[in-house]
């Protein structure tokens, strides 16, 4: 099993979804699963035009990246980011 920090995530996604290599945020949301803990964290690139992001299913230990088009261009199973969320996001 690999395991990442978020900062692994964002270098990834940086990487391949903003070669222009502008320094932009990257902004990330928990989603509650049925059971009130984390069923997913989406990790994208704030701004404009959409950049990319980045799907993080922690029950799954999948991370799936994908580019502006939708394209999923980078898959990574067996993978625990460490320090993502373990409590959802609140919405306003």
């Amino acid at each position: 099993m690999d395991e990442l920090s978020e900062a692994d995530v964002f270098d990834l996604l940086r990487r391949h979804c903003n070669p222009a290599g502008c320094e932009q945020r990257i902004v990330r949301v928990a989603r509650p699963d049925a059971h009130g803990g984390v069923g997913s964290v989406l990790y994208s690139i704030e701004g404009g035009p959409p950049r990319g992001y980045a799907l993080y299913i922690p029950d799954r230990r999948s991370l799936n990246v994908y580019n502006s088009y939708g394209r999923r261009v980078h898959v990574l199973t067996d993978t625990l980011v460490y320090d993502a969320p373990k409590r959802p996001t609140p919405m306003d």
